[in-house]
């Protein structure tokens, strides 16, 4: 299925159950935390009114950010992994999701969506709520940010020509530029090292997890198969990487080598569709969003 329709259709279908006055709590989305080694999820958050989704565990790891959504409406908190000292961090009224941490834990990007329109653009903000700018301006979906080692760069997928590429810019807007890959390319992030670029791409039928040189060169597909394969993020070592796939039958959580081999699903025990892992920055752990379990 065209990657536009997997993540854009599906946050627009989710945006429109969580708008229901009256729904059943399955529908929900709440946070889970699952230690690598006992490799057993625990229930972070999770609420019969709201969603949260899409969270990412900050460099220093002594927060969390993720989006509550509700009543069409997404915003920004944090919150610390052990479930205290929750924070709302935007409050602009949009859907913001898929936030992402620069590498010094002072600043967050994300997507923010105004109401139903057909665009979605890239925001940032300073990890204490101050300064929320706008960084891209066009009539397209972006999907996905990443930030550079130095903090001056960053990544993200953009739809603006028809197609969606992975473009690279300065961290205050400036210099919008495409990499030099083959379309399709979008949800990109940048290794530990800054070396490589793990993405989704379905330039081979459907969606998979590539990776290639930080320059757009040596593009290899990891996860060649029938199946939807989305979402990839390094281990804070550069050794794995974890991803969503439905190759089992649900959206389950795997990890696999950098180099493709040895995938493992993850939560396929659990009875959770799941989505959008990020690791704790010693590598011990996972934070994922998953939508609560059928009673």
């Amino acid at each position: 299925m065209n990657a536009r329709f997997r993540l854009l259709a599906a946050l627009c279908l989710f945006l429109s159950f969580i708008a229901c006055t009256s729904r059943d709590e399955s529908e929900l989305t709440s946070l889970y935390i699952m230690d690598l080694e006992t490799g057993k999820p625990t229930l972070l958050l999770s609420d019969p009114n709201q969603s949260y989704w899409g969270p990412a565990w900050s460099p220093d790891g002594t927060q969390i950010v993720f989006s509550v959504f509700e009543n069409e409406k997404g915003e920004l908190y944090l919150i610390h992994p052990d479930g205290s000292g929750l924070i709302q961090l935007t409050s602009n009224g949009k859907s913001n999701y898929l936030p992402a941490w620069s590498r010094d834990g002072q600043s967050i990007s994300f997507i923010s969506q105004d109401g139903n329109t057909n665009t979605a653009e890239i925001f940032t903000i300073h990890v204490d709520g101050t300064g929320e700018k706008q960084l891209t301006d066009n009539d397209a979906w972006e999907y996905g940010s990443s930030w550079s080692l130095d903090g001056g760069q960053m990544i993200f997928g953009s739809e603006r020509d028809g197609t969606w590429k992975i473009y690279s810019m300065n961290t205050d807007g400036s210099n919008q530029v495409a990499l030099p890959t083959s379309v399709h390319g979008n949800a990109p992030v940048w290794s530990p090292d800054g070396t490589k670029i793990a993405f989704t791409s379905n330039r081979d039928g459907d969606d998979d997890i590539w990776i290639m040189n930080s320059n757009g060169s040596s593009q290899q597909n990891l996860t060649l198969n029938d199946y939807w394969d989305d979402n990839p993020q390094w281990s804070p070592d550069g050794k794995k990487i974890v991803f969503v796939s439905d190759r089992d039958g649900a959206h389950d959580i795997f990890v696999m080598n950098s180099d493709g081999s040895a995938a493992t699903n993850l939560t396929g025990d659990f009875n959770l569709d799941t989505s959008l892992p990020s690791w704790s920055p010693d590598g011990s752990k996972l934070v994922f969003h998953a939508a609560n379990p059928q009673k």
